[in-house]
């Protein structure tokens, strides 16, 4: 009679603790990134939005990082060629957050086939009673940059800002050029004056 009275008090102990063990987790939307355009080095692209998931049970703080695979046959792109907004965020239990990608080649960008992860992973912080080992979801990115010199390369710079800054830029582009023109009939202008007086 005591052991069965034992044993129905530990499974019902086992089962009322169950939920006092909180989890984190984290998931992504997009397993795989790839890019079919070919890349020129210097240019700015935006890759698709990264959407992440708590699929835990407890509000945790994200951020997002490269990584790669040790063998990679591929080229690694460097982390700094990425940028994240936000770079780091709060989600609640089954919360989601949009993070905007943005890859920038650098002038001197090796030619080549490249491949890295995104991965996203909470921060861990130290919580009792919380498993956070080796959590973290990655989205493979695959692209191609192509040959290009340095004028070139320094040509899709100014295009990519350009366009990414746009109305912006073309507004100041034109003030620049309303100033100059006006600038340079203003002196013209004055120039004949003052050869018309010196007759």
């Amino acid at each position: 009679m005591f052991r069965k009275v034992f044993i129905a008090c530990s499974i019902l102990f086992f089962f009322c603790t169950i939920p006092a063990f909180a989890t984190i987790g984290v998931g992504i939307n997009n397993g795989k990134i790839i890019i079919t355009e070919k890349l020129k080095p210097g240019a700015i692209y935006k890759l698709p939005n990264i959407i992440v998931f708590n699929t835990g049970t407890e509000v945790s703080d994200y951020e997002l990082s490269i990584k790669y695979n040790e063998k990679q046959p591929e080229i690694k792109p460097d982390g700094s060629w990425f940028h994240f907004s936000p770079d780091h965020f709060t989600l609640p239990p089954h919360g989601t957050k949009s993070v905007t990608a943005t890859l920038q080649l650098p002038l001197n960008a090796q030619p080549g086939n490249y491949f890295s992860y995104i991965d996203a992973h909470p921060i861990v912080g130290t919580m009792r009673g919380i498993t956070t080992i080796g959590i973290a979801a990655g989205s493979k990115v695959y692209f191609t940059v192509i040959p290009a010199n340095t004028l070139s390369a320094i040509y899709y710079r100014l295009f990519s800002l350009f366009t990414e800054y746009a109305p912006w830029s073309y507004i100041i582009v034109s003030s620049i050029v309303i100033i100059a023109l006006g600038y340079f009939f203003g002196r013209k202008f004055k120039i004949n004056i003052g050869i018309q007086k010196k007759d």
